[in-house]
């Protein structure tokens, strides 16, 4: 097969520029186009519509990540953890949401896979645990020692951000000269990042606990992790996915996996926080349970710094709870 000089560089079969592998003429074609029809030397293949447009929102999307990296329009909403034994406030889970000029506020849904996958997770994911530190050493609401402010790292995130050469050791330097208490820290990571590198990751959790900042578990009991690593990894604290959470106290199913859960957190030392809790009658039979601490839409939503210190100052335990025996 060869190029007719007169053909412009489109023509080629699948541009350079598209990274497509050309249609060799014994197999059809190994992309999801129309079959290439032939003309003279020159095959075309036509590419469907809705392809070109994914791909399109693909590219302006990632464009619109790199501006709002560069013009600071991610921000840090904070939602609440309640101690169920004193039944006052624990710390808070920061969450990261993107302030679009134009759309308005966006949920980590709709834009955090993109920037897994464009790399720029390693950034942001920097700014996010540069943003708790500063929450917590300029908020004079968040000077109790007790409270601690923890945030998510993903799978992809811990893969492309964790696995760069000195990265723990840049956390750890940062942590260090910010003055904050490393144990006022915690990471947030999914059993998924157990099914791959199992042990260099334990490893490498291993060097940010013994620095002092905490792990927890997020969404335990809907991976697929082996006892064994749960046993070797270094996390202070289970926290029970809020899928188990929705159906307490009346769905007998979920009832006993969080019994379950909790047995073994008690069993191998470790604190349990129960996400999700929308109820009253959910808190009531999680404090009946044992569980340390909670959070949900019945305590608070995520909300931004400014409203969330409002809701520190305002936080009184008796509207939320029952009066003690």
């Amino acid at each position: 097969m060869t190029r007719s000089r007169s053909a412009p560089p489109w023509a080629w079969p699948y541009s350079p520029r598209t990274a497509f592998r050309p249609v060799s003429s014994s197999s059809g074609p190994r992309w999801p186009f129309q079959r290439p029809k032939n003309r003279g030397k020159i095959r075309y293949a036509s590419i469907p519509t809705n392809y070109l447009k994914k791909n399109l929102k693909k590219v302006e999307l990632e464009r619109e990540l790199k501006e709002a990296l560069k013009n600071r329009e991610f921000v840090l909403f904070f939602q609440p953890k309640i101690d169920l034994l004193t039944r006052e406030i624990a710390g808070f889970e920061a969450l990261i949401r993107w302030q679009h000029p134009e759309k308005g506020l966006i949920p980590p849904g709709e834009f955090i896979p993109f920037l897994e996958e464009s790399g720029l997770i390693v950034e942001v994911g920097k700014w996010v645990m540069e943003e708790a530190i500063r929450h917590i050493k300029e908020s004079p609401v968040c000077k109790d020692s007790r409270m601690v402010i923890s945030f998510n790292v993903s799978f992809k995130q811990f893969e492309k951000q964790f696995e760069q050469p000195g990265f723990i050791q840049e956390l750890i330097e940062t942590v260090k000269a910010s003055g904050v208490d490393p144990k006022r820290l915690q990471i947030e990571v999914t059993e998924g990042l157990l099914m791959k590198n199992t042990r260099e990751t334990i490893e490498k959790l291993a060097r940010i606990h013994e620095a002092g900042l905490g792990i927890s578990i997020d969404d335990f009991g809907t991976g697929y992790s082996s006892l064994q690593y749960l046993k070797d990894l270094p996390a202070s604290t289970l926290k029970i996915d809020y899928s188990f959470v929705k159906g307490l106290p009346d769905e007998r199913d979920d009832v006993e996996i969080v019994k379950t859960i909790l047995l073994l957190a008690q069993g191998l030392g470790k604190k349990t926080v129960a996400e999700g809790v929308e109820t009253r009658e959910q808190l009531v039979f999680l404090a009946g349970l044992g569980v340390n601490e909670v959070q949900g839409f019945y305590f608070a939503r995520p909300m931004p710094k400014g409203e969330c210190i409002k809701w520190i100052e305002d936080y009184r335990p008796e509207t939320y709870f029952w009066p003690r025996r």
